[in-house]
């Protein structure tokens, strides 16, 4: 009688009297930095963390196998050759943002990026523009949404014509205006690559902004 000893690492399985080693072959991988680009993987569990991308190249099937887990909001996952329609229908199931179940429109978006898509694991109530009262970004701050007109005292509260200077999250862009109505001086500021920090407003709109609007930016 033969007998085998099977470990963790290392299962034998006999077919067809034939024994036959197979190697687990369940991988892990940690990115919390930089970007790392593959054609696709296969049988992975991804974590991502802190400010990275994941690149996956392949038209179809990029991740067989794999779950991938979004655990910072700068943690990005980009399919440049899948449409966003065909992201959500067959794989956004294998994406989880911070411990849940990815949901388009709910914890992250699912937003076209070139050609293709990119996952952005930020919520439908993600605030991306920080306005402060000071310059280099001290003093009283306040977090402000997307698609808001704000241009009153009541929706700028102490911010109203107060703005020194401001950070705004990546993938966004924000419009600040003298006057309420968007019109008089005005500057409209784009944060396509990365978080852009702005530690003095222009002459013109150093504590003069009556109106602020941020949206998000489209990749072509």
């Amino acid at each position: 009688m033969m007998v085998f000893t099977v470990s963790f690492a290392l299962r034998l399985l006999v077919i067809g009297g034939t024994l036959v080693s197979l190697a687990a072959s369940a991988q892990t991988l940690n990115i919390s930095t930089g970007v790392q680009t593959d054609s696709a993987l296969t049988n992975t569990t991804v974590t991502m963390t802190g400010r990275c991308e994941l690149h996956l190249t392949a038209a179809t099937n990029p991740a067989p196998g794999c779950t991938i887990n979004l655990n910072s909001s700068d943690a990005w996952l980009f399919l440049p050759k899948i449409r966003p329609s065909v992201v959500s229908a067959n794989y956004l199931g294998q994406v989880n943002v911070n411990g849940v179940a990815a949901s388009a429109g709910n914890n992250c978006q699912v937003t076209e990026y070139a050609m293709g898509s990119v996952i952005i694991p930020e919520s439908s109530g993600f605030t991306p523009l920080q306005v402060f009262t000071g310059p280099n970004f001290v003093g009283a701050s306040a977090q402000l949404g997307t698609y808001t007109y704000y241009n009153t005292t009541a929706a700028l509260g102490a911010m109203y014509q107060n703005i020194g200077s401001f950070i705004l999250k990546r993938g966004y862009m924000a419009t600040f205006a003298q006057n309420t109505d968007g019109t008089g001086a005005s500057q409209v500021f784009v944060a396509q690559d990365a978080d852009l920090a702005v530690a003095v407003m222009a002459t013109n709109l150093e504590h003069q902004c009556s109106f602020v609007r941020v949206f998000p930016w489209r990749y072509t």
